[in-house]
């Protein structure tokens, strides 16, 4: 099991993996599977500011794993959220904990201070790997999603990778001057 950063020349592959969820579970809360291209758009977007990683077995690429932006506004910039996708035919192998725990492994070099892992639910084999991470259940939104006849509940995890209450990455006082923004 080879994990490795993600490349363009991926996204075909990462589309067909997340194509399924898309299409036939209510993991995904999108509709329409992204075609190829929207998969590299994405990959393109997410890499310049968070790692992306694929796992390579035998078969091929087996899943991936990125960070992306938690919300739009400035206050939130050191919160990251994580997402982990593993072919439908390959689970059950470690390739979910292999990403993750390099994926958190590599957080811990950005600006990124707590990572949120949202759930939508039931899922356990996802609330199993989180929780075996060190994340912390903190909130669900019940039935928030709507999707293949049925309302779905979103349960959402926590972990600190920066104690925050002695992480201040600014310096300045601009902390102050960008909060105001919001």
């Amino acid at each position: 099991m080879l994990v490795r950063p993600v490349e363009i020349a991926d996204a075909g592959r990462l589309a067909d993996i997340y194509g399924y969820y898309v299409e036939s579970t209510t993991i995904s809360f999108e509709i329409d599977p992204p075609t190829h291209q929207e998969m590299m758009t994405r990959i393109t977007m997410c890499r310049q500011r968070y790692p992306w990683f694929v796992c390579e077995t035998e078969e091929g690429v087996a899943g991936y794993a990125f960070a992306s932006k938690y919300k739009d506004r400035p206050s939130y910039r050191y919160a990251a959220e994580l997402s982990v996708y593993v072919d439908k035919d390959l689970r059950g192998k470690g390739t979910g904990s292999r990403l993750l725990g390099d994926l958190i492994e590599s957080l811990k070099t950005t600006p990124a201070a707590i990572l949120i892992a949202g759930v939508a639910l039931p899922n356990e084999p996802s609330v199993r790997l989180v929780e075996g991470f060190g994340f912390r259940k903190v909130a669900v939104f019940e039935k928030i999603g709507y999707k293949l006849g049925k309302w779905i509940d979103v349960g959402y995890w926590e972990m600190e990778i920066k104690e925050r209450s002695s992480y201040h990455p600014e310096s300045g006082g601009q902390g102050a001057r960008e909060q105001r923004r919001d």
